[in-house]
């Protein structure tokens, strides 16, 4: 009898390491991709992960991205979180401040063993601030970025009686040549299209996104590199100042829709597609992604135009602010060190090359060797090589949240486009506009 009970509880034992094996799981919440073969190739990442890791699965849940930062932000509040996040908005308006918070884990030790092999601005960009601890780590992993490109229609350009050569690379010279020359050319022909779709409304990330490419064109920065406030300095400020009244002009010029006040983030891409607009910034490749995901070469190829933005004002080079987008374990996980491993399997160029290039070059590698392919630098495309030309040539600028988690907060609010909208709708003058959105920087950010 007592070796029946042995037996039984050896193979109790034995069962329940087993069940606990084969249970073993990595949950991974993860933005659902805009094309099919992002998904693609992360379910193949995924696979291949598991195959090296018997026992071990990953839990894989896609999240829409209008979802996806309100279901993360329950999960924190419910302490119910999953082990892995990932979010396209994570690093604009929430990661910072999670690290700053302590609930992010640190990754520095699935991070630095393949810092040799990304971009110099990557690294910095995942680097933030812990106030429980008081230093300074890797919070986040890095998975692709984004910059501002600008685009315009080549066919309505040229119905304005204009071509490309004829686009000015002066800062005044170029917009005043979409809002005056392009749109008043068409108008004159009984067309009611507007030069610029310019974003400028509290819903729309765009508009601070924009608004920050528009600043670093004036050359101001709010942050130093110690993530110290520079708004209270009477320069900066002046800086701020014009650089909110060039933007507020664009509206009030009537170069960009009325309803432009109140797009969201999908808005100004639409109004471009259906040629309501003849150019729109946008921070992405995602508006010529379209008509190559359409499979309208025409369009792709031949009527959509992506142009490096011009010089700021008196010559000034453009810094293009780079948004690094965030993949990220929770400090609550249950299962770090599977989400650990997983991601120091997906982040290897191998398995991050099909993910990134399965977006159409919406967003751009962390990795030199992956940038440095025919997918991004082939002449014959229109968009994708301009795009690499403005990250391997051009001045890039972290965003304001890596030195300062706060802004992670005001980016949530948007208080760059309420600024804007108490000038065009409220009719507030720029001094007061600026004086309420400093004081709301200073509020948050000191």
């Amino acid at each position: 009898m007592k070796r029946i009970v042995a037996l039984a509880l050896a193979t109790g034992v034995a069962f329940g390491a087993t069940a606990a094996l084969a249970q073993e799981k990595v949950v991974v919440w993860w933005n659902k991709g805009f094309y099919e073969a992002e998904d693609k190739a992360l379910l193949a990442a995924i696979d291949r992960w598991e195959k090296a890791n018997p026992g071990k699965k990953i839990d894989l849940t896609l999240i829409p991205l209008n979802d996806m930062l309100t279901k993360t932000v329950s999960a924190i509040e419910a302490k119910n979180v999953p082990d892995i996040g990932f979010g396209w908005v994570y690093d604009l308006q929430s990661s910072a401040q999670w690290a700053a918070n302590g609930i992010l884990e640190d990754v520095s030790d699935v991070v630095l063993p393949l810092k040799d092999k990304f971009l110099p601005n990557v690294i910095p960009s995942v680097t933030m601030m812990n106030k429980r601890t008081g230093k300074a780590s890797i919070y986040a992993m890095p998975i692709h970025m984004q910059t501002m490109h600008f685009h315009y229609w080549g066919d309505m350009l040229a119905d304005a009686g204009f071509k490309d050569a004829d686009i000015p690379r002066d800062w005044d010279g170029f917009w005043s040549f979409w809002c005056g020359k392009v749109q008043g050319a068409l108008r004159a022909k009984g067309q009611r299209v507007y030069g610029i779709g310019w974003p400028a409304s509290t819903a729309a990330s765009d508009t601070y996104y924009t608004y920050y490419v528009v600043l670093g064109a004036y050359g101001v920065s709010m942050v130093d590199a110690d993530g110290k406030l520079r708004v209270g300095d009477s320069a900066t400020r002046d800086g701020m100042k014009k650089a909110l009244e060039f933007y507020v002009k664009i509206q009030t010029d009537g170069c960009s829709p009325p309803g432009a006040i109140s797009w969201t983030d999908a808005d100004n891409n639409n109004n471009f597609h259906n040629r309501t607009t003849v150019a729109t910034p946008n921070p992405s490749l995602s508006i010529p992604g379209k008509h190559l995901d359409d499979k309208n070469d025409d369009n792709y190829y031949n009527k959509v135009r992506t142009v490096v933005w011009p010089d700021g004002p008196g010559g000034r080079k453009l810094a293009y602010p780079v948004a690094v987008k965030q993949a990220v374990i929770f400090a609550e996980s249950k299962n770090k060190a599977g989400a650990k491993s997983f991601m120091a399997t997906l982040l290897q160029p191998e398995n991050l090359k099909p993910y990134v290039e399965g977006s159409l070059g919406r967003w751009f590698p962390t990795m030199p060797e992956l940038a440095n392919t025919p997918f991004w630098t082939d002449a014959k495309d229109p968009h994708k090589s301009i795009a690499h030309r403005q990250y391997t040539t051009g001045q890039l600028a972290p965003f304001p949240t890596v030195a300062n988690a706060a802004f992670s907060a005001l980016q949530n609010e948007n208080v760059f486009g309420k600024a804007i909208g108490r000038i065009i709708v409220d009719k507030w003058t720029s001094d007061r506009a600026i004086d309420e959105m400093i004081a709301r920087i200073k509020e948050l950010g000191s």
